[in-house]
């Protein structure tokens, strides 16, 4: 389903108004003709895990589908939790945000609501009147300068998206709230979620759950960071909205195509995955760790899983055939990197031994035993004649490296595993007996 931000237009464009002189009537768009405003604002403000309209694309194509821009969703609560979905946040995250903001809403996330008795707080965030609810307004009127009609800071599009704004850059006057992004993408417990996101650093009435949360993990800036926490309400609004919308919004994947995905219709961005990992590695390289994380994640989300049919689940990787598929999963990933393993179609090699001897050939892929070799991102881990899987990342210092996989995750019969990911402690840990290179 195509995700889409009512009015929203190049959210980066805020930054540079008020960071820089840049004159913005003179930028041209930077979006193909056609493509929506939200899609185009994700591909400027570099929301690397937006997940793109499905649409053509290409390695030098943007995101490309229809103008029309309204959120999704059968109420504000559901559009809004979509939206953090589609900005690549997990299920369990997206649900901690938006309980966040229902709790400041007054539990129907309406973006019009003031605080009571004259109060500072405005909007779904209940952001204060003085400063952030200022850079609200002036986000909105950008947006109205840059469409030629009237935006306004009250819509929940407008709203939604300066949250994003903030998190992922930092527009004056309103601090710095990238680390909260980056600490939040990094939570499995919906607690810990909901906590780092409102924050603990200037509370001053503090509820049982946020006392046991700061006894945990101290007092943290968070985004909202209220006076008073009331955590255990908004940790009870986040698994209501968990339990009710879990997984709904589908993929987690990326923007400015970079390649296509046309298994699922979603443009991934391989661009600039995770540049700490492949840094100064070949763009082959490059893409195929970002789409095995891309795959991953959607396993990770819900959008795909064990013994669903068809491109929902390992058939996707198989042509259809019920087989073990771990060797398909590596040879559609290598295939949508554009570096096939194989001749057959899509570059299907459908076991083992033939991806370890197609390295052994020393043509454009290579063959290192085990022992001798120190592993690269992108890399074919070979475990005898019995599973393949992909290096992912790699700490030189401990020798120790990330690996993605099909067909594991602990249960092995094709109709119930999936792709998942896992640590080694060493290069020859789990019968590694050998890694076959890309080009």
């Amino acid at each position: 389903m195509i995700r889409r931000v009512h009015y929203l237009i190049l959210a980066v464009l805020f930054s540079l108004v008020f960071l820089s002189p840049v004159v913005l009537a003179a930028s041209p768009s930077p979006c193909a003709t056609g493509t929506s405003n939200e899609d185009c604002a994700s591909v400027i403000g570099n929301w690397t895990q937006w997940v793109a309209e499905a649409g053509t694309c290409s390695a030098s194509s943007t995101p490309s589908g229809s103008s029309s821009t309204s959120l999704t969703g059968a109420d504000n609560i559901q559009k809004a939790y979509n939206f953090f979905m589609t900005a690549g946040f997990s299920p369990l995250q997206a649900a901690a945000i938006v309980g966040n903001l229902q709790f400041e809403s007054g539990g129907l996330l309406d973006p019009k609501v003031n605080q009571g008795s004259g109060g500072p707080g405005r909007g779904i965030a209940q952001w204060t009147f003085s400063d952030r609810w200022q850079e609200v307004i002036k986000y909105a009127q950008q947006l109205s300068q840059q469409t030629g009609t009237t935006v306004s800071e009250y819509d929940l599009g407008v709203q939604l998206s300066f949250v994003m704004l903030e998190m992922n850059s930092q527009p004056p006057a309103t601090g710095n709230y990238t680390q909260v992004r980056d600490t939040l993408k990094q939570q499995t417990d919906i607690t810990q979620a909901t906590g780092f996101f409102m924050g603990t650093a200037a509370a001053n009435s503090i509820d049982s759950v946020a006392a046991s949360f700061i006894a945990a993990h101290g007092r943290v800036r968070g985004y909202e960071n209220p006076g008073t926490t009331h955590l255990d309400f908004r940790v009870n609004d986040a698994n209501k909205i968990l339990s009710q919308y879990g997984g709904s919004a589908g993929a987690v994947s990326g923007t400015n195509a970079a390649v296509c995905n046309t298994s699922t219709s979603t443009a991934v961005d391989c661009t600039s995955s995770n540049p700490s990992d492949t840094q100064g590695l070949s763009a082959t390289r490059q893409k195929i760790v970002c789409l095995a994380q891309a795959e991953y994640k959607l396993w990770q989300s819900g959008a795909m899983g064990p013994g669903k049919p068809g491109t929902s689940g390992f058939l996707k990787y198989t042509q259809g055939r019920n087989e073990e598929w771990c060797a398909d999963f590596v040879s559609w990933v290598y295939n949508q990197a554009g570096d096939p393993l194989g001749s057959a179609k899509d570059g299907n090699v459908a076991s083992v031994s033939n991806v370890e001897a197609i390295g052994r050939q020393n043509g454009k892929f290579t063959f290192h035993a085990a022992g001798s070799y120190t592993p690269v991102p992108g890399d074919l881990l070979i475990h005898g004649t019995d599973h393949v899987n992909m290096v992912i990342s790699v700490n030189t210092a401990n020798k120790t490296m990330v690996e993605i996989g099909g067909n594991q995750g602990g249960i092995r019969d094709n109709s119930m595993s999936l792709v998942s990911q896992g640590t080694y402690n060493n290069y020859t840990a789990d019968g590694i007996t050998g890694y076959v290179s890309p080009q």
